[in-house]
This record gives structure tokens, sequence and C-alpha cells, in this order.
């Protein structure tokens, strides 16, 4: 039987990809906006130091909005990929449920909202935090950061334009920081992505397990699920743990449908279902249900399944 959420699995990694490039483009924009007012400034390091002032104020205040306004999309360009991220899984699991002959249930986008929502919301963390709060709390660190910067160009004495240049190496995503950075600037980020793109990989690695789980959870001929690392030389500690202990009895990486862990943040590993019914045994226990004849504890399992359907 080929694997029902392959689809989904090759989906998670081109919409992690395509949102990593995203979320450069949007501190790119601001990093425009900078340059071009960089561009004014190379022949304004003359000016008094009240002058000096004001106009420092007033370029840190244009890029703070700008900052602002870049977390508002990226949260937007966010949730936009948690909702790419679930309409795989669920038209994953529409051609998985015609092939078990469940023609009449499709996915509706309710479920899609729902999940995309307890992921975001935070109520998947059973705390305080959420995807909001996140990006808000990040921001305020990256205008402190900011701040930080100026504070100690005028303190150097430095020129408008030079504290300017070192507030574009700040915003350039692209820009190399290294150990003379640190020195100069103590406590501020070397990469202005990293926090969140290690955020945004989270989250749509978390409505990509919760999805996953949500579609697959009371599915009878489901029985079990199988934790499969990312691969490669860089798979941490805990998650080739996951993959390669049989911590339950069911084999190396295999879980109950009650007991698959949550991904960690940054996470990139996979998840397929375990299931041991060939294609025509699922097809006469369909069949038998159908019909009201067959194994009564299948049909009591199915009856449950197709009342649970409806919610997605």
């Amino acid at each position: 039987m080929p694997k029902p959420f392959e689809y989904a699995q090759g989906m998670r990694n081109k919409i992690v990809e395509k949102q990593r490039k995203e979320i450069k483009g949007i501190y790119l924009e601001v990093l425009k906006e900078l340059q071009d007012e960089i561009t004014t400034l190379s022949y304004k390091d003359d000016m008094s130091e009240n002058l000096k002032i004001k106009y420092l104020k007033s370029m840190k205040k244009e890029l703070e909005e700008n900052m602002r306004y870049a977390d508002k999309k990226m949260e937007k360009t966010i949730r936009g990929n948690m909702d790419n991220m679930v309409t795989a899984i669920l038209k994953d699991n529409q051609t998985f449920l015609k092939g078990m002959g469940f023609h009449d249930y499709m996915s509706n986008g309710k479920a899609m909202r729902d999940i995309v929502e307890r992921v975001a919301s935070g109520n998947l963390y059973k705390g305080k935090w959420s995807l909001s709060s996140a990006i808000w709390g990040d921001n305020k660190q990256k205008l402190n950061e900011i701040n930080k910067i100026v504070a100690k160009g005028i303190m150097k004495n430095k020129g408008v334009y030079n504290i300017a240049k070192d507030l574009e190496r700040y915003v350039n995503p692209r820009a190399r920081k290294n150990y003379n950075w640190s020195n100069m600037f103590p406590g501020s980020r070397r990469k202005i992505d990293y926090n969140a793109q290690r955020l945004a990989r989270t989250m749509v690695q978390h409505a990509y397990e919760e999805s996953f789980v949500a579609v697959t959870k009371n599915n009878p001929f489901i029985e079990a699920y199988q934790w499969i690392t990312s691969g490669g030389s860089r798979v941490c500690a805990l998650c080739m743990d996951r993959e390669s202990v049989d911590h339950y009895g069911l084999g190396p990486g295999i879980y109950p449908k009650d007991k698959l862990p949550l991904d960690h943040p940054n996470g990139m590993c996979t998840f397929d279902v375990v299931i041991t019914m060939s294609n025509d045994e699922i097809a006469d226990a369909v069949a038998d249900w159908y019909l009201g004849v067959g194994d009564k504890s299948m049909n009591k399992k199915i009856d449950k399944y197709v009342k649970d359907l409806k919610k997605f």
C-alpha cells in the first residue's frame, strides 16, 4: 500500500522552503527602505550635534515603523502557510478515504481553521504563548537592539551615515556578522531573521502534525504512527531516539495513536501511519459495515469514525 500522506510530507518541505524565502524577502524590503534613506546621508556627517540627534530619531522612528509592518506581514505569511499545510493533509486524507470507499466525506474549511487556530493561539501548548505574542515579543527585542546600536553610535561620536550603515548591517538578513560585531553590539543578534525563521518552521511543523493526528486518530484501519527523522547528519539525539527506539513494544519508532510526541521547536521530522490490513481486507470490512454484516466490533469502530468524519 502506498504511503497515504506522502504528498503532505513533500508539501511540508516545499512550504518551509518557500516560507524561508518569504521571510527573508520581508526583511529585504525593510533593508531597501533603509538603504534608500542612506543614499542621502553621505554628505550629512558635518551637521551639528542637535541636528544629528534629530535626524537619527527620525530615521530610527521610520525603521521601527517598517519593522512593525514587516512583523504584521510575517504573521499573515506564517498563518497562510499553516493553512496550506493543513490543506495538504486534508487533501491526502480525502484521497485515502476514497481509496477505502468513503466517497461522501470531504474535508471542510472549518476543520482547517480550527486546527490552525489551535496551534497559533497557543492552546496546543497549554500556556500563555501564542504566535502573535511571540512575533511581537521578538519585535520588541529587535527595536531594543536598534536603540542600542544608535545609542552606541552616538556615544562613539559616529556620524549619521556610519550609524545608518551599522543599522543597515543589522537589518540585512544576508549580512555576515562576525566576532567584531558581537564586540561592538553585545547582545544583538547576528541574523535578523533567525527567530522568525525558527518560529515559522515550528508553526508549520506543528500544524502538519496536529492535522495529521486529527484526521487519522479515529481511523479504525490505522493502528499506530511511525516517527521518521528528516535524515542527514544534523538530526538531534531526541529525534534519533524517537525513530530508532521501541518505546511501546510496537517496534522501533512506532507510537500508539494517543502517544505521538509533539515535535520540538524547529523540528523537521515526518510521520507515517501503520496499517497491517491489505487493501482487499479494508474493502471487505467497509463493505460488511455498509451491509450491516461481519465483525460487529469493527463495524462499531467504523460507525464512530464516520461520525468523526463529519468534522472534517
